[in-house]
């Protein structure tokens, strides 16, 4: 073994592998390659530089021309080429994220209960749109589509510059009764209000009146004789608290249902009171 490594005839052709081996791994092949481009290139592209910084009638041509004379972008490649053959520097390179061929652009739409109102309309509303149904009190506001939609103590609503607000309660000026208290005075004011018809806010046909889709409404003569027109879930009276619950049309005879907060039921048909 010793014999092969002191006899040139074999260590000098290994030794120019090796070397032209470590050459080409680190890049400087091709850097070398590249150098030797380079200068041929600027020998030749001398004439046209020269000529060119005379015809040259904007700044984008000058530049180009100061880069190409300058070798400036030759001299980038190279160094590039050599920073992904160094295998120190390889691995810590890090490819740039492409852009995916289509964006899925996400539209949020909003949602048909999210009201956003200020402070004053909130406070108003509390006490001007309350109303009553079976499950319970309940306030109109409009929502972000600018249509009613009934909100609930707990529901959530947007305050302008305060962001999301639980409603905590509502207002409501009554005395503390139990359910039965309210149930006798409920039929005793029931006694002195007649219903005089039923009909539908928006009528389209006959099939679409006095539906769930529908916003029905009722002709109630009050006990003072003012005649009331209360859509489902007004309050018609307020103390105790009665809320215009259901409405349903009858052949020859109509009849509305009211609930009081306890959600007691209470009937009223026209031409007679019944509970």
């Amino acid at each position: 073994m010793r014999k092969l490594l002191n006899n040139p005839v074999i260590v000098i052709p290994l030794a120019c592998f090796a070397l032209l081996w470590l050459l080409h791994n680190y890049g400087l092949t091709q850097y070398l390659l590249k150098q030797f481009v380079g200068q041929t290139r600027r020998v030749d592209a001398a004439p046209f530089v020269q000529n060119n910084k005379a015809n040259a009638s904007t700044k984008s041509e000058k530049a180009m021309g100061t880069l190409v004379a300058d070798r400036w972008l030759i001299s980038s490649w190279a160094r590039t080429s050599i920073a992904k053959n160094e295998p120190f520097v390889a691995n810590g390179l890090q490819k740039k994220s492409e852009l995916p061929d289509t964006l899925e652009i996400e539209i949020e739409i909003e949602d048909e209960e999210m009201v956003v109102v200020d402070k004053e309309t909130f406070d108003a509303a509390l006490v001007s749109t309350l109303g009553l149904d079976q499950k319970g009190y309940f306030v109109v506001f409009e929502n972000v589509l600018n249509q009613p939609v009934r909100k609930r103590v707990g529901d959530v609503i947007y305050l302008e510059g305060s962001g999301p607000l639980m409603i905590p309660t509502f207002g409501i000026a009554e005395a503390r009764r139990t359910s039965e208290e309210i149930r006798v005075l409920a039929e005793s004011m029931l006694a002195n209000f007649s219903l005089l018809g039923v009909g539908a806010e928006e009528v389209a046909d006959e099939e679409s009146s006095f539906s769930e889709n529908s916003m029905n409404i009722a002709f109630i003569q009050l006990a003072d004789g003012r005649t009331g027109i209360f859509k489902q879930g007004d309050l018609v009276a307020r103390d105790p608290h009665l809320g215009l619950d259901q409405v349903i049309k009858g052949v020859g005879q109509d009849t509305v249902v009211l609930v009081d907060q306890y959600a007691n039921k209470y009937s009223l048909s026209s031409g007679y009171s019944e509970n």
